[in-house]
């Protein structure tokens, strides 16, 4: 019995590397802002509404966020 080595599969960016090759600067800044994005996200202004009020307007912390103080 002859040891036969199975034939690799290639891999999607094997496939798709030379194609995308020419393309990876628009691509890098596609996953840049959409990274961006995400960040933005999840920094909404309602977790940072009490931290604004306290800084600007002066206002103390109420509620749950009253026991965050230091």
């Amino acid at each position: 019995m002859s040891s036969h080595r199975p034939v690799p599969v290639p891999g999607a960016l094997t496939v798709a590397g030379p194609h995308l090759r020419p393309e990876r600067g628009r691509l890098a800044l596609s996953v840049t802002l959409a990274t961006l994005e995400i960040g933005c996200r999840r920094l909404e202004p309602w977790p940072l509404a009490p931290a604004v009020d306290r800084a600007l307007i002066g206002r103390p912390f109420t509620g749950p966020t009253r026991c965050s103080r230091g």
